[in-house]
């Protein structure tokens, strides 16, 4: 079965690859700010994410839903999961 690609298909595709690049990333930026006691790499990371994520045509609610995905994972981890919390602020509506 052939598959079709629509504009619509491509961006979606765009936008979940770049989520998952973004994921690791951010568990990477997570590891050094625990590392280091150094909340800069979290920062950073969490301003870059959202630059990207809006440059790939992705809307607020994908980063909402990372955040949230993110914040549930770190249930066990209270400190990485208050730096998710507060670096990666999602204006409200």
């Amino acid at each position: 079965v052939a598959s079709v690609v629509t504009p619509e298909a491509d961006c979606l595709h765009s936008v979940m690859d770049v989520a998952d690049d973004a994921l690791h990333q951010i568990l990477h930026a997570l590891s050094a700010a625990l590392l280091t006691d150094d909340h800069r790499p979290v920062q950073e990371t969490a301003s870059w994410v959202a630059d990207v994520l809006r440059t790939r045509g992705a809307d607020e609610m994908m980063l909402r839903e990372l955040v949230e995905a993110l914040t549930a994972a770190m249930r066990d981890y209270p400190l990485a999961g208050q730096l998710v919390t507060d670096h990666f602020a999602v204006p409200s509506r």
